[in-house]
């Protein structure tokens, strides 16, 4: 068991240990994601929430389970994030003096968890997925369509439910994927309005611009038109 492996004899010890790696990961969001970064917090809600499903799908899971939950994918390069999330949890871990099989065994989560090889590695990825699917998914959707087109963010929610594969984390998320899709549908219509406002004002733009063209002149109140029609195309984006 983990618990044997890094010598910790009693249950409070291991809640020691995961309070200094969920202060670690809320320092590393601070300092390694960027200035820009939409909302630090809820990256960090996020990674509780993955930690939180691991013993809530499989109560035995271990130490090495719960820590690759918080810190997967915690770098944020674009290239090689796998491994370089990999590295800086096995860095990190090692400040804490923790056996050298332990720290290797966590970081190997960490780097292959979307491979799903083994029961750990599937754990890892799954409550991944349903993190996302409870906390990111909300976010986007109520940002959309900033945070990404309407069918750019039901394909991340697809490819987030379609993945998981333990039976007992696919009914867990199945609650959180249909708050989604629902929540994803009441926005869309507002979308649609607004897309059709945006054809409307470039339809109307167009047509006044048209109409200048063949006229070769225009009075000052038609030139306030073409004027205010070019203001609110630009205004609905």
């Amino acid at each position: 068991m983990v618990s044997t492996e890094i010598s910790l004899s009693t249950e409070l010890g291991e809640e020691k240990l995961l309070a200094q790696v969920r202060s670690w990961v809320g320092r590393w969001i601070k300092k390694g994601f960027p200035q820009n970064y939409p909302n630090r917090e809820l990256e960090m809600n996020y990674r509780r929430q993955a930690e939180f499903w691991t013993t809530q799908i499989e109560p035995t899971a271990g130490l090495s389970v719960r820590i690759a939950a918080l810190t997967h994918d915690i770098s944020c390069a674009e290239e090689d994030q796998k491994n370089l999330s990999a590295r800086i949890v096995e860095r990190s871990l090692g400040g804490l003096r923790l056996p050298g099989e332990f720290i290797r065994s966590t970081a190997r989560l960490v780097q292959d968890y979307e491979t799903g090889e083994d029961f750990m590695s599937m754990l890892v990825r799954d409550t991944a997925s349903i993190a996302f699917l409870e906390v990111k998914a909300p976010f986007l959707i109520s940002s959309a369509p900033e945070e990404g087109t309407f069918q750019e963010i039901r394909d991340k929610i697809n490819l987030m439910y379609n993945r998981i594969q333990i039976a007992r984390a696919r009914e867990i998320a199945e609650e959180f994927y249909g708050k989604a899709i629902t929540l994803l549908e009441e926005k869309r219509p507002e979308e649609k309005g607004l897309e059709e406002e945006r054809r409307r004002a470039r339809a109307e733009y167009c047509r006044l611009v048209e109409e200048h063209k063949r006229k070769h002149s225009a009075t000052e109140e038609e030139i306030d038109k073409l004027r205010e029609a070019g203001d609110k195309v630009l205004s609905l984006g």
